[in-house]
């Protein structure tokens, strides 16, 4: 009996302890986006106010890159609210730790954290005479500012959460010599969908490579116009880490489908930038578009390479078009995303205009919830139908399936601390 009580009174204090801590979150985040928000209106008015540079289009491929990479961190916050919501289990999906993980407040404070250091950058950028400091030694202190604290080795500002991500970082770049599982192959398709934020760092390390003034942006047409062949296959690379992947998974299963296939489809990207390189290297040579015949195969294969993209994400990816839909025509038979729980939290209008502005913030909504329900449907199957082999098989993060690569010695842990949001779920 004592020992009970003593047990509820730890969980009490837990539970008061963590609610205290996301009220403390909820207000930081309320005060860096605050400050994001007046200090990017001051830049705009500064920018609209300041006359005494002509260096604007370097200035804006120079901070479009981060700024790219701050609305893709707070929409995946988005997304990670989204998945709550909805009861999709996205901590087993990418073997995040249940007691010590990263919740939406989390990110969205990361992301308004970042906005602020960016809004500050722009500001002493466009104030540098003022300051007596280079103007670009702003945007490179910003991109240094944001490396530091991500590489930071001290157990603060989210230590678990961020030597997570540089594992994961780690085992993506290292492919196909290194194993892998569902959170790599989720980080390369985001990193898929920022190849032109990548890009825009590539033409920012290229411009502080070679420009020796950091008073003056100078010539820059070897980074940009003169660089087709270099900007196309640093595109290609983000394609490549996913067909890498593909590639040593079928080497792993001998399985054409999907796993052969698929690397087929991201092999469309390297024909896409292959193409578009040759058609800007050999451009002056044709007076129209119409007379390359590079432009005609960089029309051609972009084509193919969106059809068959967009194929496979609503298919495999996503389980959409289910024959045994029922009801739920065109879709699938279980859904997870109600109009309770997320018809409601995000009307279409606000989704569709996401959807042009960062279309992986869709695919990971979607991609998620079929992720959760095969790993559901993996582990109620029958003792007598499903041998653990199967199991374990079915728990793979193929892109058809889903990767639970669980630690036998964590399940327990796993399990205890899953056992209060589960029981709140089924009472909703």
């Amino acid at each position: 009996m004592e020992e009970g009580r003593n047990s509820s009174a730890r969980a009490m204090n837990t539970q008061i302890g963590d609610e205290r801590k996301t009220r403390w979150t909820f207000f930081r985040v309320g005060l860096f986006f605050g400050c994001f928000l007046i200090l990017f209106i001051a830049a705009v008015l500064s920018t609209i106010c300041h006359h005494g540079r002509d260096d604007w289009h370097v200035a804006l491929r120079i901070y479009r890159g981060p700024f790219l990479l701050i609305e893709f961190i707070f929409l995946l916050g988005v997304n990670v609210h989204a998945w709550k919501s909805a009861g999709i289990d996205y901590v087993r999906t990418f073997e995040l730790d249940p007691c010590n993980h990263v919740s939406e407040e989390d990110i969205f404070e990361l992301a308004a954290l970042f906005g602020v250091a960016w809004a500050t950058s722009i500001l002493g950028f466009l104030h540098a005479s003022i300051l007596h400091i280079p103007a670009y030694a702003f945007p490179l202190g910003l991109i240094v500012v944001v490396v530091l604290f991500v590489v930071n080795p001290f157990k603060v500002c989210k230590h678990e959460a961020r030597f997570w991500f540089l594992r994961v970082l780690g085992r993506m770049l290292g492919t196909p010599f290194t194993p892998f599982n569902f959170a790599d192959f989720w980080l390369a398709d985001q990193v898929c969908s920022l190849w032109f934020a990548i890009l825009d760092f590539y033409y920012l390390g290229c411009f502080y490579a070679t420009n020796d003034n950091w008073d003056a942006a100078g010539d820059t047409s070897h980074c940009m116009e003169k660089a087709h062949v270099s900007r196309c296959i640093i595109a290609a690379i983000p394609a490549y880490l996913r067909f890498a992947q593909c590639c040593r998974r079928f080497y792993d299963t001998n399985e054409v489908f999907p796993h052969f296939l698929n690397a087929l489809k991201y092999s469309t990207f390297f024909f896409v930038f292959g193409s578009l390189a040759l058609h800007k290297v050999y451009e002056g040579q044709f007076s129209t578009h119409a007379e390359s015949p590079y432009f005609y195969f960089w029309l051609l294969s972009s084509l193919v390479s969106t059809f068959s993209t967009f194929t496979w994400d609503v298919k495999l990816d996503w389980g959409l078009f289910e024959k045994n839909a029922g009801k739920n025509i065109f879709l699938r038979e279980r859904l997870f995303y109600s109009s309770r729980s997320f018809n409601k939290q995000a009307p279409p209008e606000i989704l569709f205009f996401i959807y042009h502005t960062s279309p992986r913030f869709m695919w990971n909504l979607f991609r998620l919830e079929f992720e959760h329900i095969i790993a559901l449907e993996a582990a109620s199957a029958p003792p007598d139908e499903l041998n653990e082999e199967e199991v374990i098989q079915k728990m793979m993060d193929d892109d058809d399936g889903v990767m639970q690569c669980r630690k036998r010695n964590n399940i327990l842990r796993r399990e205890e601390c899953f056992a209060g949001d589960f029981m709140s779920t089924i009472e909703k």
